[in-house]
């Protein structure tokens, strides 16, 4: 029996959705009338379990692609001669945004980065995959069996401890991220706004027929849905702790009794 990475791959991300599910109604009425905009609430919870699913993307060759992509490039391109789009748009292909004195880059170190992240869940799955092929056993009934999965979990992390916290860093890093963002929420950028893009365009807003008012209004909502991003960001972090913790506990149980059943049938 064969069991490829694609097949653990299905099996894990099924089981991420039912969970991010629950994270999804279990926030949902703590941030009842705390958020600015209506939307905001599945836009972002969107976006997150977007970034969940990209740690089982498949490894460094999905980062090259985008990066490389000439399409991409030429879209950005075209749309950075009249619009706001270079604000977000270059971080697809590894060039950051630039909103005058707000810089954000994304380098080739951030880059590798995401490819470390993702090799090492590739790793993970592969390990799953092969524990699935030699005892003969379907994805789901390892990760739903702790007995099962800290083998696998022992064979790609080291230790269940291992994976415990490269998880819980993943958190807190986008937990950080988004904090760094809050600061863009503080700074004074409505007066500015069309000083800073007519130095980006080099052209007078108004000609394209934006008016300092308009201008103010799209910094003010920028800053709302940061603010609104800060705070889901921070109540699914928690949420999403919690399961972990939960769940990784009944694996380092586990582990340690297979530790302890080790040491007892080792010869004195």
């Amino acid at each position: 029996m064969k069991v490829t990475i694609e097949k653990v791959k299905e099996a894990i991300l099924a089981r991420q959705f039912e969970e991010n599910e629950r994270v999804f109604s279990s926030i949902a009425p703590l941030l009842r009338d705390k958020l600015r905009g209506r939307s905001t609430l599945y836009l972002i919870c969107g976006g997150l379990m977007l970034l969940d699913h990209l740690r089982f993307a498949p490894g460094e060759r999905f980062f090259a692609e985008v990066k490389r992509s000439e399409a991409i490039s030429r879209i950005l391109r075209v749309l950075r001669k009249n619009s706001l789009i270079d604000i977000f748009g270059g971080m697809l292909i590894g060039k950051g945004f630039d909103f005058g004195i707000v810089r954000f880059k994304l380098s080739e170190e951030h880059l590798g980065w995401l490819r470390e992240v993702s090799s090492r869940y590739r790793r993970y799955m592969e390990a799953i995959a092969e524990y699935c092929s030699e005892n003969e056993l379907e994805p789901g009934e390892v990760l739903d069996d702790p007995s099962k999965l800290v083998h696998p979990v022992r064979k790609a992390w080291g230790s269940v401890d291992g994976f415990l916290n490269y998880e819980l860093r993943l958190m807190e890093g986008l937990r950080g991220w988004a904090g760094k963002l809050e600061g863009i929420a503080q700074l004074p950028l409505e007066p500015i706004a069309p000083m800073i893009l007519k130095a980006k365009i080099n052209r007078d807003p108004k000609e394209l027929g934006l008016t300092d008012e308009a201008l103010s209004e799209l910094v003010r909502s920028i800053k709302a849905f940061i603010s609104d991003l800060v705070l889901i960001v921070d109540l699914f972090i928690d949420r999403k702790r919690e399961l972990l913790l939960e769940r990784l506990g009944r694996l380092i149980e586990e582990e340690k009794r297979l530790t302890a059943s080790s040491s007892s049938s080792s010869p004195t």
